[in-house]
């Protein structure tokens, strides 16, 4: 009985959000790789795209080290976000031999239905912006021909010693790397207990603060690294990883064209082009560990609960998901895994193709990355990643009005431009 009330409980608050949030989650699902309307789907109805497998790498730093063996940590000593110059190169030089390293363009082109990539690609991705980048891993990536974006935030951009320069971002351009936003400030966006200053104290903003916090961190830092670099911004990465569907609309509202998160994972054609996945690289990540992540294989499901970036208050919850084949797959292998935990009472029903996992107990507060695993026929791994926060939700109703409020100044903003343009 106890597991009835609490299914109900989670179905009776996931139509409420549904049905308040209407226009927040066609935002959402209008996102690339989400629901289609109008002309675009009639496209795709003609001519079915093949299918693709994009992966992602997030790197960070790029500094020698010295008294730590093989590249590893140990908790408390070093940094996990650093890579030596050294183990970098080695990296670059098995994606030389092995992998088809495409550029952001490219991929934002294939996402628009333009040109072509191939059925495997991998892009490199490089957070923060710290002068390393520069220094460290912008000539070994020309050294072997790989293109690369850079995610640089506001706040660290006319930073001191170790940030990048404004003369260095625009020379990196010039020298054909992409620029990306990865916010004003740097935050956890999913939280509502923010900083009103960099580095200041973190306070519980109400909702209208928060909501105004979303636009700073996206549409101003969109507008603020552009006036400054005099560059396109057109993809945003999010600090942390946090996404939510109270988040993905802002993004979209700011006008960038993607967004990318820290769900471990790989890119198809129906990921949803607001949620992409990256792998991070830490300091002791090996080439093997890297071909382990570009082994794993697509596994199509239909998300039930929670759904993808789903942001709300229950902690009780039921996870569900359906495999839409489980042809290839082991059914008795299939699992819920919730971060690294495997959850081993997941129940499959391989005649409904249901996999179901109840919680007891109350999820904690943040971010939780979701994958349903499975074990190929052929011994392979098969996997579906996402992400979900267990968080106070902002009213609905609000939210709406901002968003709606924001599409207005962006019709406002384009119709002075182009009358700008005219005269």
């Amino acid at each position: 009985m106890k597991k009835i009330t609490a299914a109900a409980a989670v179905f009776i608050g996931m139509f409420l959000f549904s049905c308040a949030a209407a226009e927040v989650g066609r935002d959402y699902a209008n996102s690339r790789g989400g629901q289609k309307t109008g002309p675009r789907i009639a496209r795709e109805m003609k001519k079915e795209r093949p299918e693709k497998i994009v992966n992602v790498l997030c790197y960070h730093r790029f500094v020698e080290r010295k008294e730590l063996p093989e590249h590893r940590i140990i908790r408390g000593h070093g940094d996990i976000y650093s890579i030596t110059p050294e183990n970098f190169e080695s990296h670059l030089k098995y994606f030389k031999e092995n992998e088809n390293v495409i550029s952001m363009s490219r991929y934002l082109d294939w996402l628009d239905g333009k040109g072509d990539i191939p059925d495997r690609s991998l892009i490199i991705t490089i957070d923060d912006g710290y002068r390393c980048t520069y220094a460290k891993a912008a000539p070994l990536l020309e050294k072997y021909s790989m293109p690369a974006v850079f995610y640089l935030y506001n706040d660290f951009m006319p930073g001191g010693k170790n940030a990048l320069t404004k003369s260095m971002v625009r020379e990196l351009v010039e020298r054909g790397f992409e620029i990306g936003s990865h916010s004003a400030s740097h935050p956890n966006m999913a939280s509502n207990r923010q900083s009103r200053v960099f580095g200041g104290k973190k306070e519980r903003f109400d909702d209208e603060e928060y909501l105004d916090f979303l636009v700073k961190e996206t549409a101003d830092s969109k507008e603020y690294l552009e006036n400054y670099l005099g560059v396109p911004v057109r993809t945003f990465s999010y600090p942390y990883g946090a996404y939510s569907e109270e988040i993905i609309p802002f993004v979209k509202a700011a006008g960038f064209e993607a967004a990318f998160s820290v769900v471990p994972s790989y890119n198809i054609n129906s990921t949803p082009g607001y949620a992409l996945k990256r792998h991070i690289v830490y300091n002791f990540t090996t080439i093997e560990d890297l071909k382990e992540k570009f082994a794993k294989k697509p596994l199509k499901i239909e998300i039930i609960s929670p759904r993808d970036g789903w942001a709300g208050r229950e902690g009780k919850l039921r996870l569900q998901a359906r495999i839409v084949d489980d042809s290839k797959i082991n059914t008795s292998t299939v699992r819920f895994r919730m971060g690294r935990v495997t959850l081993e009472n997941s129940s499959y029903n391989p005649q409904t193709k249901m996999l179901i996992y109840q919680y007891e107990k109350d999820l904690s507060w943040g971010t939780h990355k979701i994958a349903v695993i499975a074990e190929g026929n052929d011994g392979s791994d098969y996997e579906y990643a996402w992400q979900f926060v267990r968080k106070n939700p902002a009213d609905k109703n609000l939210l709406k009005k901002r968003l709606k409020e924001l599409k207005t100044k962006q019709g406002d903003d384009d119709a002075g431009k182009k009358q700008k343009k005219g005269n």
